[in-house]
């Protein structure tokens, strides 16, 4: 394993209602080289060189919500986290040492996280849409019915197992985002817009940086069950921090397309459709 990068993205950001999201991403290369499952434990330290504390555990996922009512600095910008990934076969790997919106100075922090908290007053008094986001796995098991193990290719078709992934379960558990969906003449896309017309299958949304949007994770809006696919990103930056996504490249998915059978939270494969 010497010399394979393991975390490619580790950030951890305050949510308006309270408590902060840790999140994380792998590289494919170490990703290929360990055995599954992997399981996640989160460590939070007040100095970041020292006193870590366990704070939780996520097995086979890519973010942790610190709860404000069971750890008092959960809303504390100047605490410091860091997740440690344990493998299949029992080897440990810690990322880096991060805090809430990264290197900015104090100030600066401050002034960012409320630009956020009104962000996300906007969306959801005023012109945002409540959806799920799932984000699509790139680690896990291997689907038994779609992954040739001599090759490695995926030969998915419409397969309830992987949702054509390769990964079984094909998607993380769902999370709730606030989306702002935008349509070319600057009007609030309403439940009664037609949705199989040319220009209405393509639409710009924007979102903060919580999660992290990637291209092919799905997004479904909650007023009328459209599946949206991402396509592409652009972060806003604050003073060289992203904080929004704006825009999302969003395409309107085929009635007929596999991601119409993802699991609401709680639900199973077997009981979507």
């Amino acid at each position: 394993m010497a010399g394979v990068k393991v975390f490619t993205k580790m950030d951890v950001y305050h949510r308006y209602h309270g408590g902060t999201y840790i999140l994380w991403e792998l590289h494919y290369d170490f990703l290929r080289s360990v055995d599954q499952p992997l399981s996640f434990t989160i460590k939070a330290s007040r100095s970041g060189a020292g006193d870590w504390l366990d704070i939780g555990q996520v097995d086979d996922g890519y973010y942790y919500m610190v709860d404000p009512n069971r750890w008092v600095w959960a809303k504390d910008l100047r605490i410091h986290y860091m997740v440690q990934v344990t493998t299949g076969s029992g080897d440990t790997f810690q990322s880096q040492v991060v805090q809430a919106l990264g290197t900015l100075p104090q100030a600066a922090k401050l002034v960012a996280r409320e630009i956020m908290r009104k962000e996300q007053m906007l969306l959801e008094k005023k012109v945002g849409n409540l959806g799920l986001f799932y984000k699509r796995r790139h680690w896990g098991t291997k689907c038994p019915e779609c992954v040739d193990y001599d090759t490695g290719e995926v030969a998915a078709n419409n397969c309830l197992i992987c949702y054509n992934t390769g990964f079984v379960g094909g998607y993380f558990d769902p999370i709730e985002v606030w989306v702002h969906l935008k349509v070319p003449s600057g009007r609030r896309m309403s439940q009664e817009e037609p949705t199989q017309t040319t220009e209405n299958r393509s639409k710009h949304g924007r979102m903060l940086a919580c999660p992290w949007p990637d291209t092919n994770d799905v997004w479904v809006n909650c007023d009328n069950d459209q599946h949206f696919v991402v396509q592409k990103v652009t972060p806003v930056e604050f003073r060289g921090v992203p904080i929004l996504f704006d825009p999302v490249d969003l395409r309107l998915a085929q009635s007929s397309d596999i991601v119409y059978n993802l699991p609401r939270a709680g639900e199973t494969s077997s009981s979507s459709g």
